[in-house]
């Protein structure tokens, strides 16, 4: 359960890191590789939440959160790829104004 919860907090950081960064003067393409990684770092504990529950053999629940993870793995990658992708390409004056 608690890699369920690790995830969510990697998935809002995946976010806030380039919103933060388009906000401030701080290195965008730096900020893209962080939230890149824990938007990997994510996705990855929820592959060991899905292995977790096979060891438990929890099938009822692996039908259930199926679809529903899916959906939100989809939803993390592309809101954190249009994220990166602005933080990237935006222009900005170097003084935190894009």
């Amino acid at each position: 359960m608690m890699n369920a919860y690790a995830s969510i907090l990697c998935g809002l950081l995946a976010w806030a890191a380039p919103v933060y960064a388009l906000m401030s003067h701080r290195s965008r393409p730096r900020a893209a590789a962080v939230s890149a990684a824990l938007c990997a770092f994510a996705i990855f504990l929820q592959i060991r939440e899905y292995e977790y529950r096979i060891y438990l053999h929890d099938w009822s629940a692996l039908e259930d959160m199926c679809h529903a993870e899916i959906l939100a793995a989809g939803l993390l990658l592309s809101v954190a790829l249009l994220l990166n992708l602005l933080a990237i390409f935006l222009p900005h004056d170097g003084k935190g104004r894009p």
